[in-house]
């Protein structure tokens, strides 16, 4: 991964930032052990301060502050061969703080209110997201898997499951309940029992 074109500025914040802990969380994570292929990068920066970070970003690509509020940022970095534009020109690369999250109890996916800590362990940014198979980290520089949830294990077993409580992870964010059932398809993956339950329980409130 460090040695693709597009992807030599996160070698470019360890230097700048020695103490910096860099991850690819999520899809990206996820896709990686699935062995499939996925264009779409998502990392967490710890231990890096938001406008330290959001500086030096500017300084090495473009930057879109439209997540800046929820402590995330869109960035394309600027790739000196030529010749290899055309491919990082493809990838979408979301740069975000460690963070966390709590809803308002509506459901609805932009009703909750965002923590961002550069200094909040990886394990608690993974708690807040929808399923194990999503709560999975890659240590860049370390080479080494975070796996707090049991990720690995569902992905072996094409297994569904949402993180911690399947109810309160859905009443987070409704939608949550129709992406349960669309990763179950594309994965073909089936959904774990509770999880299944807390959709049939909560189905009414799509």
């Amino acid at each position: 991964m460090l040695n693709q074109p597009q992807l030599q500025f996160l070698k470019q914040i360890k230097k700048k930032f020695s103490t910096a802990e860099i991850f690819l969380v999520g899809g990206g994570a996820r896709d990686i052990l699935l062995k499939r292929p996925f264009k779409d990068y998502d990392f967490v920066i710890k231990n890096v301060a938001p406008a330290d970070l959001q500086n030096f970003l500017k300084k090495i690509g473009q930057v879109n502050l439209v997540g800046k509020h929820f402590g995330v940022f869109k960035f394309r970095a600027k790739v000196k061969n030529k010749k290899k534009l055309k491919s990082a020109s493809k990838i979408d690369i979301d740069i975000a703080l460690p963070r966390a999250e709590a809803g308002w109890g509506t459901g609805r996916h932009q009703d909750f209110t965002v923590q961002v800590n550069p200094n909040l362990d990886i394990v608690q940014d993974l708690q807040r997201r929808d399923f194990t198979i999503n709560a999975i980290a890659y240590d860049i520089f370390k080479n080494k898997i975070i796996d707090p949830f049991g990720s690995e294990l569902d992905l072996k077993n094409k297994t569904i499951r949402a993180v911690l409580d399947p109810k309160k992870r859905f009443k987070e964010d409704f939608s949550r309940l129709m992406r349960a059932i669309r990763l179950a398809l594309v994965l073909n993956f089936k959904i774990e029992k509770k999880t299944w339950q807390a959709i049939k329980t909560l189905n009414k409130k799509l």
